[in-house]
């Protein structure tokens, strides 16, 4: 790659990084607190809060974490560290490879989420055996890795 090239590719970068990372933490914040208002809600007096302790963090929750970590890292530094021609961390595959990644595990969060409220109605056990789903989306969010480096 060119240098010219190589500039328009971290700039792209970067938006799909910003993007993907915003929807990510957006959703992720947007979670914990629907949970922790299922864990304490507000009583009749503003001073006080009843314990619901209904709250849900299901294994899936792993997958947004680690998408959204992926997202910051590989679509947001890497990107702001080679537009500073800073030394780079990573390859542009490795950069891709990462945006990749960040969306194939919240695609697997979303997939987890609808199996675990049984949307599908496959399986009405508990959710431990969503433990495939998660195994599943981190197996799949490693293959760009692997094969863009080839």
């Amino acid at each position: 790659m060119t240098p010219a090239q190589m500039e328009h590719f971290y700039d792209a970068a970067l938006t799909a990084g910003s993007i993907l990372s915003g929807f990510l933490g957006t959703f992720l914040s947007f979670r914990i607190q629907r949970e922790a208002s299922y864990y304490r809600q507000p009583g009749q007096k503003l001073k006080e809060s009843i314990l619901i302790d209904l709250s849900q963090f299901p294994i899936s929750l792993l997958l947004i974490l680690l998408g959204t970590v992926c997202s910051v890292v590989f679509g947001i530094i890497t990107p702001l560290l080679a537009s500073a021609h800073a030394e780079r961390v990573f390859s542009p595959i490795t950069t891709l490879a990462g945006i990749i990644a960040s969306l194939i595990l919240a695609g697997a969060y979303f997939f987890a989420e609808m199996f675990h409220y049984r949307m599908f109605r496959i399986c009405d056990k508990e959710w431990r055996q969503e433990g495939w789903i998660v195994t599943c989306g981190i197996v799949l969010a490693v293959l760009p890795f692997i094969l863009l480096r080839t």
